[in-house]
């Protein structure tokens, strides 16, 4: 009897790790890191939504809430979070005074003050969103920039900026616009099948997001393709240092004749959208792929949290959905871009965050 009974603890036993492994060997290793994980309801904001467009990205001044859109005759919607009223529908696109060919990644910089880089212009364009508010469709500065390969550019203080792209001596270029010196630096984590490619394939297979620390010491990148997430530390707006890297998968691609990469099916998608205030960094992880999720892997139902050092802090798990979000000078709610589950309009959504 007492043999049945040890020989049927050792079968549970059995049982029990092998469910524990299938579990950890079925969960994504990029939330392997996290042991704190905290589910967030969504509520409903009165913010105007009915005529977005497809959002590239969101960011909130005081309590404006900026849209950045695409496939629109302008390219930002201005909202009241206040009373979620459309406050501007601003920014022709064209090549004319004010105006821009298309929309490119804002980024918060000052005050009410946003900067855009937007595509082929090679001018990195700063906007008060008090002017726009008020009317006044224009821009508050325009610096050209000579910076060869640079795909997006964000400003780090008033004379130096750092940009990713597709450079010939490094990943990151850090450019400093009055005594025009460059600094380019780091190379890309690849494999041995990719390691001896073109910097254009290179380059096109690693993009991504950056966000500054408020205070302007630190950026943090998350590639949108791969599980790359890099923190740097800023030296006097003359070089920068790497302190935390975090490859947790690479991207799979193909190839085009080391002219552009063609993403493969199975290639899981990377960080979607970033946010950062001075204690951490805030970013929107997918961890998809369209083999098997289709349109919807550009979508993501977690937030993931980390200190400025790359420490894991928390994984917010959400109800629904996000494509984009823009994050409160507190730090304490996130909007979200979503798509209605019922109705497939999109849609701003909010979220509480408990405080870290």
């Amino acid at each position: 009897m007492q043999v049945r009974k040890n020989l049927y603890i050792t079968f549970l036993l059995s049982v029990l790790i092998t469910f524990i492994n299938c579990s950890k060997k079925n969960t994504d290793t990029v939330f392997l890191e996290f042991d704190n994980t905290v589910n967030l309801k969504s509520a409903n904001t009165n913010i105007e939504s009915s005529d977005l467009g497809e959002v590239v990205n969101m960011l909130i001044c005081d309590s404006i809430l900026i849209v950045n859109e695409m496939f629109t005759e302008n390219i930002f919607k201005l909202f009241d979070l206040k009373t979620g009223r459309i406050v501007a529908n601003c920014i022709s696109k064209g090549r004319g005074p004010n105006e821009m060919l298309g929309p490119g990644i804002i980024t918060r910089y000052k005050d009410d003050i946003f900067s855009t880089y937007p595509n082929n212009m090679q001018q990195l364009i700063y906007i008060s969103a008090y002017d726009l508010v008020k009317g006044e469709n224009k821009f508050r500065q325009v610096d050209k920039l000579s910076i060869p390969g640079a795909l997006k550019t964000y400003p780090i203080n008033d004379s130096v900026t750092i940009s990713t792209g597709i450079f010939e001596h490094g990943r990151y270029c850090l450019h400093n616009k009055h005594s025009k010196t460059t600094v380019l630096k780091f190379d890309y984590p690849t494999d041995k099948e990719h390691k001896k490619e073109s910097k254009i394939a290179l380059g096109l297979a690693y993009q991504g997001l950056i966000t500054v620390k408020p205070d302007q010491t630190r950026f943090a990148f998350a590639a949108s393709s791969s599980g790359n997430f890099e923190i740097y530390k800023l030296l006097l707006d003359k070089d920068f240092e790497r302190v935390v890297q975090k490859n947790y998968f690479l991207p799979k691609y193909a190839n085009d004749n080391n002219k552009s990469v063609v993403f493969l099916k199975n290639s899981k998608e990377g960080f979607m959208s970033i946010a950062s205030t001075g204690e951490h960094v805030y970013v929107v992880y997918s961890g998809r792929s369209r083999e098997e999720y289709g349109t919807n892997t550009y979508n993501s139902d977690n937030i993931l949290v980390y200190d400025w050092d790359g420490r894991p802090i928390v994984r917010f798990k959400l109800d629904r959905d996000i494509k984009n979000m823009a994050l409160d000078e507190d730090g304490m709610k996130i909007f979200g871009y979503s798509i209605n589950p019922v109705s497939g309009e999109p849609e701003i959504i909010s979220y509480e965050l408990p405080g870290y």
